[in-house]
């Protein structure tokens, strides 16, 4: 069976099969950006969400995982500017405080 053909038909089962294929691909990206797995797991989650609904894009299986690994690195790299810049804050903030007192 070729799941890349049976998940652009929307079977959710071929898809997760597909994915479960480059899963330890796919955690190894996101893990370049994070060390932490409740960081991780919401930002893959989002990312293969997306993949499955621009599905019908990809014509290959090589492009999917390559396809696929670009919006984790996208996300990832969204998310890790988000977290900086909430650091950035929440340490600013601090100095403020501390210097108050």
């Amino acid at each position: 069976m070729d799941l890349l053909l049976e998940a652009k038909k929307s079977n959710k089962e071929a898809f997760y099969e597909l994915v479960d294929k480059y899963n330890h691909v796919f955690y190894k990206t996101a893990r370049v950006f994070f060390t932490d797995d409740e960081d991780i797991n919401p930002v893959l989650h989002k990312s293969l969400a997306q993949a499955f609904t621009e599905l019908s894009n990809v014509k290959t299986e090589q492009e999917f995982l390559c396809w696929t690994l670009r919006i984790i690195i996208f996300d990832c790299a969204k998310q890790k500017e988000k977290f900086s810049k909430n650091f950035k804050n929440r340490l600013r903030f601090g100095q403020i405080i501390s210097f108050y007192n």
